[in-house]
């Protein structure tokens, strides 16, 4: 009998599904959204410590702004793990920065849009990883006011 459910076309998949039974591919608990937070946050960081070293006028707020992307990274990679008990090291990035200008206004915008998708997911969680994503909408909303005052000052 074995055989036969085995032998016909799709039947191996058929007992396959049995065997596992309950153990099918959990529902998505946000850890993916989790992640690319975080991964974000840390190119981030990246991203104004290099705009830093080329800026000098306004350094010290670009290494203020990077200090506290690499918090916020921080903070998701402790929540994604706590969510996946995964832990998820940053990836290794290298921020080419040829013009500081164009720099800027990709960062301001990409600030903007991260703290429209925090809000976003602030709406579908609940609990303290609820409150983590406000926060994260508030200081992404922060960062894009102070690099919108940093281009003006530029231009």
């Amino acid at each position: 009998m074995l055989d036969e459910s085995l032998a016909s076309p799709g039947g191996f998949e058929a007992v396959w599904q049995r065997v596992q039974g309950a153990r099918s591919a959990p529902p998505d608990t946000g850890g993916e959204q989790l992640r690319e937070f975080m991964l974000a946050a840390g190119r981030a960081c990246e991203l104004y410590r290099a705009l830093a070293c080329r800026m000098g006028g306004c350094a010290c707020t670009l290494r203020r702004m990077a200090e506290e992307e690499s918090c916020r990274a921080r903070a998701l990679a402790g929540e994604y793990y706590l969510l996946t008990g995964d832990c998820c090291p940053p990836e290794p990035s290298c921020p080419l920065v040829c013009c500081c200008l164009k720099s800027l206004r990709s960062a301001y915008l990409a600030e903007r849009e991260s703290a429209c998708a925090f809000r976003a997911a602030a709406e579908r969680a609940c609990g303290e990883l609820k409150c983590l994503y406000e926060r994260c909408a508030r200081c992404e909303e922060g960062h894009a006011r102070t690099l919108r005052g940093i281009i003006l000052r530029c231009i």
